[in-house]
């Protein structure tokens, strides 16, 4: 149900125009930077909801940001981030909430991976892909395991709550 609660933003993040050029592989340089200095508000401040609260509302697992490499790459590019462009929706401290956040978390990590497969093939060498590219090895078991703990622990009526945070 989460996948299917999420088809249609994802949709839309996929064919917005600062991040279609990543998604359809008609990306240069310039426009790689614009599209990182795009997401690092949003994943900023969803990291943060998780770490300050995924404890605190039952989830077992330690949750590893991101952002700390997108803002590396960022200073590599010589690029500052974009400041967040819509007001965030106050997120409920709950056991739903932060599932249906980290598995928009989550897929952006596998996401990304598979990405930059396709990334590194289209730009310079020396192109910064540390927030796209897994290379802890366990992206695939960390995919899975979130999955099992959160069918392990969202009961049936619970599942509304984590799509509409996602």
């Amino acid at each position: 149900q989460l996948r299917a609660s999420t088809r249609h933003g994802h949709r839309l993040l996929d064919h917005h125009p600062l991040l279609a050029a990543l998604v359809h592989g008609n990306v240069n340089l310039e426009s790689y930077a614009q599209a990182l200095a795009s997401l690092y508000a949003t994943h900023y401040a969803l990291e943060k909801f998780i770490l300050e609260h995924a404890k605190a509302a039952g989830w077992p697992e330690i949750f590893i940001p991101r952002s700390p490499a997108l803002a590396l790459d960022l200073a590599q590019l010589k690029k500052k981030p974009y400041p967040l462009q819509v007001s965030f929706p106050a997120l409920t401290v709950d056991l739903p909430t932060v599932v249906g956040v980290l598995y928009v978390l989550e897929g952006s990590r596998l996401g990304g991976h598979f990405l930059s497969q396709q990334l590194c093939l289209q730009l310079p060498e020396q192109t910064p892909f540390r927030f796209f590219a897994d290379t802890s090895g366990k992206l695939h078991r960390r995919w899975a395991r979130f999955l099992a703990l959160a069918h392990e622990r969202i009961q049936p009526e619970e599942i509304p709550a984590c799509c509409t945070a996602a």
